[in-house]
């Protein structure tokens, strides 16, 4: 589910935070180009802090906005509401491996 056109380090965590939003129902196919540049993000604080250079506020800010939109801030996570996954059914689970 990961674009094919991000960068390396934007997939380093894809990698890493994916598996989490997907386990808490918040990532969906549908939330894959905001979720790719949420990781933009991330990769661009990363940079910087590496760098030892000052993270850009609209660039924090852009970070913190998708963060909260995906729930990964406990404020975030009070405001979204996820379908919980519905169990699948023995006849569902028989049929499917036929």
């Amino acid at each position: 589910m990961c674009p094919d056109w991000l960068g390396m380090e934007e997939r380093k965590l894809w990698a890493e935070y994916a598996p989490v939003y997907r386990e808490m129902g918040c990532l969906t196919v549908a939330d894959v180009p905001a979720f790719a540049s949420w990781m933009c993000e991330l990769a661009k604080i990363k940079r910087a802090q590496r760098e030892r250079e000052p993270v850009p506020v609209s660039v924090s800010k852009l970070a913190q906005s998708y963060a909260v939109q995906f729930g990964g801030t406990p404020a975030g996570r009070a405001r979204v509401t996820v379908e919980p996954k519905k169990q699948e059914s023995k006849l569902a689970r028989f049929t499917r491996g036929a």
